[in-house]
């Protein structure tokens, strides 16, 4: 029972901490697309290369994060579901252990 306890704690943390990653994400994307149009010069088009970059960037690190921690999660549901409903080891946990 503590073990289940203990997964779903983690589920919960990692849950929330997904949330946090998207809303900053999200906040610092937006506050780079929302910035006023520059002047048209070198200097600017540098800065707005950049400023997609840096989208690009953040577009891609949230598949990864995503990525990462979905994997947590379906290690946490495989887990729990070697427990079962007891919350005891079952004979696969056991084999995984012995290697």
């Amino acid at each position: 029972m503590f073990v289940k306890r203990a997964l779903e704690r983690e589920r919960h943390i990692l849950t929330n901490f997904l949330t946090e990653v998207y809303i900053s994400l999200d906040e610092i994307e937006k506050l780079m697309l929302d910035e006023p149009s520059w002047e048209m010069s070198a200097a600017s088009n540098r800065v707005q290369m950049e400023r997609e970059y840096l989208t690009r960037i953040l577009h891609r690190e949230r598949k990864n994060i995503l990525s990462i921690l979905t994997g947590i999660q379906w290690s946490l549901d495989h887990l729990k579901n070697c427990l079962g409903e007891s919350g005891t080891i079952t004979p696969e946990i056991v084999i995984l252990n012995g290697k």
